[in-house]
């Protein structure tokens, strides 16, 4: 029986792609930074603007707990006086209790009234602080990008700037070369037909 020759069939390796990345230009280069520059902007403006409402609301709330909680004292109190002298039947002792409560209730409502004034300068310094600080941020980000994309152009005028000098440079060379050649080829030219010049003089 003849025996088979099995065939053995050797792969070639797979060309290899080619990885390299084409070198961007100045322009895509100053677009890039430039957009990079504007999204951190918009971002910490926005952050800004949230953290500066969220200031705002805490101030407002925390005013008006430090109103709300020394009226509503106030209130109870001045309910405590209508139920009690309801139960009253003495003129005089009635108007003695009456005298005593609406003492409480005017320093009640004094410092009542004074805690919410020294409450609302409080949140209003806040939020006055607050404000400064994040008006600051902002034109401390705003200076950072101007920075980052006059940074930026500069580089990128530095780069075009070394390439026209380095053309330019690789021209003047190729000139001076070219101008070497021909000031060679032209002395030997010069010196072919002085020699024909003297064959011609000897043979005459």
């Amino acid at each position: 029986m003849a025996e088979t020759k099995k065939k053995t069939t050797t792969k070639k390796p797979a060309a290899k792609k080619s990885t390299a990345k084409k070198p961007r230009t100045a322009a895509q280069l100053r677009a890039e930074a430039e957009k990079k520059a504007v999204h951190a902007a918009k971002l910490d403006a926005e952050n800004a603007k949230s953290r500066l409402e969220e200031v705002q609301e805490a101030a407002v709330e925390y005013a008006k707990k430090g109103v709300d909680v020394p009226v509503g004292a106030a209130l109870n109190l001045a309910d405590r006086v209508s139920e009690a002298i309801e139960d009253w039947t003495d003129q005089a002792s009635a108007e003695k209790k009456v005298k005593g409560y609406r003492a409480d209730l005017t320093k009640t409502v004094k410092r009542a009234e004074r805690r919410g004034v020294t409450t609302r300068r409080k949140a209003t310094t806040q939020a006055r602080k607050q404000r400064r600080s994040l008006e600051k941020t902002v034109r401390q980000q705003r200076k950072s990008f101007e920075k980052t994309v006059k940074t930026t152009n500069k580089d990128v005028n530095k780069q075009i700037e070394a390439r026209v000098n380095e053309v330019t440079k690789r021209a003047q060379q190729a000139q001076a070369d070219v101008s070497k050649v021909a000031d060679e080829q032209g002395k030997k030219a010069q010196e072919l037909v002085n020699k024909v010049t003297e064959q011609l003089s000897a043979l005459v």
